[in-house]
């Protein structure tokens, strides 16, 4: 049985691979003409891919593929002010 975190988490992660590939759902349009006719409309609404939510699914579920290359950047070590070229831990 699944903890309420567990689905949580999982609700999110679906939400967000929904939101990377694109998703559609079905909605619903309202209309009201001159003379007070109320129209209900039905129509599919298409939400297309974002590329941000996809950069963070890739780099947090591939990091050593696609994370940003400033990540390894100078730095100066401990007792060295001149700046020693230390990789930032990914």
């Amino acid at each position: 049985m699944e903890t309420d975190g567990v689905q949580s988490d999982n609700r999110v992660e679906r939400s967000l691979y929904n939101r990377a590939v694109g998703y559609s759902f079905q909605a619903e349009k309202i209309f009201c003409n001159k003379d007070g006719i109320v129209t209900h409309v039905p129509y599919i609404e298409h939400v297309p891919p974002d590329v941000t939510v996809q950069i963070f699914w890739l780099k947090n579920r591939d990091p050593a593929h696609w994370r940003d290359h400033d990540q390894e950047r100078r730095r100066p070590a401990r007792g060295d002010e001149r700046g020693a070229h230390v990789p930032l831990r990914s």
